[in-house]
C-alpha cells in the first residue's frame, strides 16, 4: 500500500496522517496507531543514514530523543504512535521492528541442550519469546518448561527438521501461536558416526552420508523456506545459520560428510541472504570451532581432538557455547542490520593461525 491508497486507508480508519515533506519519504508506516490531529502532536525526529525517522507524540507527552520516544513505546504498549518512511535505496527497504515494543519471537533448532539450549538461553534473558525445536519431543519439552521456570516466554515443538511435511507443520503451529516469526536461529546438526567412530570415505555408508546432509543441509533449507513468508510480512527478519570451522579449514579424518554438509551451508546462506536483503532480512553465518557438547564428546578420541583443538588457538581455550551464543545475540539486534552474507569465526583465532 502506497501513496494516496495509505492515507485514505488512515482517514477511514479514523486517523489523521501527517507526512513532513523531505526527500526519500515513500511509505508512512504506523506501528501502533492512536488518534493524533494538529501538527503539534507531529515532530520529526532525526536523518539516519539514508532513513527519515517520524513520531508522533501523544497528547502531554512530548519527546526530547528517539531513545526516550523507544522507551515510552516499550513500557507503554499500544500509547504511541509512531510513523516511520520506508526508504528505496538500490532496491533494499527497511522496516520497522526496531521501534515495535513487541518482543521478537524467536525459533530454535537443536534445542533442546547444549549450544542451542545455550542460544535460548541467551536471547530469552534479552526478552525473546521463544520456541524451541528438537527431534527428542520428551527433551525439548523438559528444557521449555525449565525455562519457563525461570520466567522465560517459551513454547516447545518436537521436530525432525529433515522431514519436510514435519517442518511445515510446525510453521502453521507457530502461526497459530504467534502470528508472526522474527528470527530462526539454524542450529540443529548431526555428526555421522559408525561403531562410534568417524568414517573415511572409502568406507562411509551412503545413509550415514544422507542423514547427515538431510538434517545439516537439507534441514536448514526447509527451515529458512518455511520462515521466509512469516518475516516478509513482518519487514524485518534474522536468519542465522550455526556452520562449523570444519567448512572454513583442514579438519580431521573422517569428517567428509559433516563438512560437507556446512560448506554447503555457507553457500546456501550466501545465495539465500541476496535473495531476501530487499525484505529487511538478513542472513548469516556463525562458523564455531570444537565445542564441548554432547554431541562432539562421543567422537573417537575425544580426548586427543580437544587437546589438539586447544593448541589450535591463540587464547588457550576450547569454544564455549556462550561464545557462540553472545554472538549469535549480536546478528539477531538491530545493530547488526547491515551485517548480512557474513560468516562469523568464533574459533579462537585458530582459522588465521
Amino acid at each position: 500500500m502506497i501513496g494516496a491508497e495509505l492515507v485514505a486507508k488512515s482517514a477511514a480508519d479514523g486517523y489523521t496522517l501527517y507526512v513532513m515533506p523531505g526527500t526519500h519519504v515513500l511509505l508512512p508506516y504506523l506501528v501502533q496507531k492512536v488518534p493524533f490531529n494538529t501538527m503539534d502532536d507531529f515532530t520529526p525526529m532525526a536523518m539516519i543514514g539514508s532513513f527519515e525517522y517520524f513520531f508522533v507524540s501523544h497528547p502531554g507527552q512530548p519527546f526530547a530523543s528517539l531513545k526516550g520516544m523507544i522507551e515510552y513505546a516499550r513500557t507503554n504498549p499500544g500509547k504511541l504512535s509512531v510513523a516511520v518512511s520506508d526508504v528505496v535505496s538500490g532496491g533494499n527497504q527497511t522496516g520497522v521492528s526496531d521501534l515495535d515494543p513487541k518482543p521478537r519471537v524467536t525459533l530454535v533448532t537443536g534445542a533442546a541442550r547444549g549450544l542451542g539450549l545455550a542460544i535460548a538461553e541467551r536471547l530469552g534473558a534479552e526478552g525473546h519469546r521463544l520456541i524451541l525445536c528438537d527431534a527428542d519431543v520428551d527433551a525439548v519439552q523438559r528444557t521449555a518448561a525449565q525455562l519457563r521456570s525461570r520466567g522465560l516466554e517459551c513454547d516447545a515443538i518436537g521436530l525432525d527438521v529433515s522431514h519436510a511435511e514435519a517442518v511445515t507443520s510446525a510453521f502453521a503451529q507457530v502461526h497459530a501461536l504467534h502470528g508472526r516469526l522474527d528470527i530462526l536461529i539454524n542450529n540443529a546438526g548431526v555428526q555421522g558416526l559408525l561403531e562410534g567412530r568417524r568414517p573415511r570415505v572409502e568406507e562411509m555408508p551412503v545413509d550415514l552420508w544422507q542423514r547427515t546432509l538431510d538434517v545439516n543441509l537439507t534441514g536448514a533449507f526447509l527451515m529458512c523456506r518455511g520462515s521466509i513468508p512469516l518475516m516478509k510480512a513482518g519487514r524485518w527478519g534474522r536468519i542465522v545459520n550455526i556452520a562449523s570451522r570444519a567448512a572454513r579449514m583442514r579438519t580431521g579424518i573422517g569428517n567428509a560428510d559433516y563438512a560437507a554438509s556446512k560448506a554447503g551451508l555457507l553457500g546456501f546462506s550466501r545465495v539465500l541472504a541476496g535473495e531476501v536483503g530487499g525484505d529487511g532480512i538478513t542472513v548469516n553465518c556463525i562458523a564455531p570451532s570444537r565445542i564441548e557438547t554432547e554431541m562432539t564428546r562421543t567422537a573417537e578420541n575425544s580426548g586427543a581432538l580437544v587437546a589438539a583443538n586447544i593448541r589450535d588457538t591463540v587464547v588457550g581455550r576450547l569454544c564455549e557455547t556462550n561464545d557462540v551464543a553472545a554472538s549469535v545475540a549480536f546478528l539477531c539486534s538491530d545493530e547488526a542490520s547491515f551485517v548480512t552474507r557474513a560468516i562469523l569465526d568464533v574459533n579462537g583465532g585458530s582459522f588465521m593461525a
